[in-house]
């Protein structure tokens, strides 16, 4: 009512007789201000009573956390052998979980002249990656030996199929060359005129072995050494000079095959712990038990984490983190099928750091998909690519009621659907 009355008094204001006012423009500008400054107050007092709003009496979602306890989940546990020769780093070393060597295949010389008469040298030359130490201290002044690998004359291994199972080093000849001592982050040439004899054996056909074997000399001390691979940037090379039409010429040959033959000395208790590796190709599947449990199709899995219990009684960590390969396989995996995860897409991974005490994997989409039926449950696998640049194995613990209650894995889900 207040701002009717400011409203008329306006009006009879700046009105006389009917006859309109005139006012300078500047003037009638302000005037056009001021009637939309009192247009806006009067809105503003139209609008003094509050919007009324609509009662809720209820809420329009509802949640529902669905625990799915460990005799629910099926565990199995497989180990297939490695394809090591993809790895990014070779291992020479030992301690008390594994023993390692390198084999070093030099068989492509064609860049090589036909005639080397006048050979100035020849070095190995490596890119050491790291010094692994389970005890978490380095180990000072580790030496590696190389050695020529004599095979009469048949090739005895490939870095795409051989490996501790199907290769034994100790059935064949092997002659100690030389040694070096291990340098992390450095790169490391070894001369030596025994290398010399061996190139012109081999540039000679002499023998056609083309190998040599990197160990640790001395396996008393616990450590392993890792070289960078010939799938890496710094891979190792056999550096030669010779002499050519006068010229000195230097020859880089890289290796035509590289691999790491690894042996694990740990006995996994499998009846308590479930132990996922990259160096021996362990993995585990997993499959779940939701009938009645989930029998709304319509509800949304607003969350789903897998809950696992590292053993660390049972894991061996090298101070770096673990990469977990999860996947979601598309067939049936049983105990007896040749199923490599490696051969499917990993659906996502999960990093565990060296100090994790467990860890908690999102499912979310695949029981999303089991319970919306637009996937088979096959369940999950869980692995690690033996390509990573790691030796460390995650042990956690199982389903067996040999367990505590609260180390055993377990899958809690939260759904929501309209009310």
């Amino acid at each position: 009512m207040k701002l009717l009355e400011l409203w008329k008094n306006y009006n009879q204001k700046d009105r006389r007789s009917g006859r309109s006012i005139s006012q300078p423009p500047y003037l009638a500008i302000i005037s056009v201000y001021k009637w939309w400054f009192l247009v806006i107050l009067l809105v503003l007092g139209a609008c003094e009573e509050k919007i009324p709003t609509l009662p809720i009496n209820k809420a329009p979602l509802i949640f529902e956390t669905i625990t799915i306890p460990a005799n629910s989940l099926n565990f199995v546990q497989r180990t297939i052998e490695p394809n090591l020769g993809t790895s990014g780093v070779l291992f020479a070393g030992n301690d008390e979980h594994i023993y390692a060597y390198t084999l070093l295949k030099f068989a492509d010389l064609t860049s090589l002249p036909d005639i080397l008469d006048s050979l100035i040298s020849v070095s190995l030359n490596l890119q050491t990656y790291h010094q692994f130490q389970s005890s978490g201290v380095s180990a000072d002044s580790v030496d590696i030996s190389i050695s020529r690998l004599y095979n009469n004359g048949d090739d005895p291994w490939s870095e795409d199929s051989s490996n501790y199972n199907n290769f034994v080093l100790t059935d064949y000849t092997v002659d100690y060359l030389t040694s070096f001592t291990f340098h992390e982050s450095d790169t490391i040439t070894v001369k030596s005129v025994l290398l010399d004899s061996v190139l012109l054996d081999w540039h000679a056909g002499n023998n056609t072995d083309y190998t040599l074997v990197l160990q640790q000399a001395d396996t008393a001390i616990a450590s392993v050494q890792a070289f960078y691979s010939s799938e890496e940037t710094y891979y190792p090379w056999l550096e030669i000079s010779y002499i050519q039409d006068g010229d000195t010429v230097i020859n880089k040959i890289k290796p035509s095959e590289d691999l790491s033959i690894i042996s694990f000395k740990d006995n996994v208790d499998t009846d308590k712990s479930l132990s996922i590796s990259a160096g021996r190709m362990s993995f585990v599947r997993l499959n779940f038990n939701l009938k009645n449990l989930i029998l709304d199709k319509n509800a949304v899995i607003a969350k789903a984490n897998l809950h696992l219990n590292i053993n660390q009684d049972q894991s061996q960590s090298y101070g770096e983190n673990f990469s977990l390969y999860v996947t979601i396989p598309d067939s049936v995996v049983n105990d007896t099928s040749d199923y490599n995860p490696m051969h499917q897409v990993y659906d996502h991974l999960h990093p565990i750091g060296s100090t994790d005490n467990d860890a908690v994997i999102d499912v979310k989409k695949v029981i999303q998909g089991i319970t919306s039926n637009y996937i088979d449950n096959y369940g999950i696998v869980l692995w690690a690519a033996p390509t990573n640049l790691n030796i460390s194995t995650i042990s956690f613990y199982n389903t067996s009621s040999q367990n505590p209650v609260d180390s055993r894995p377990y899958l809690e889900i939260l759904t929501m659907k309209e009310q």
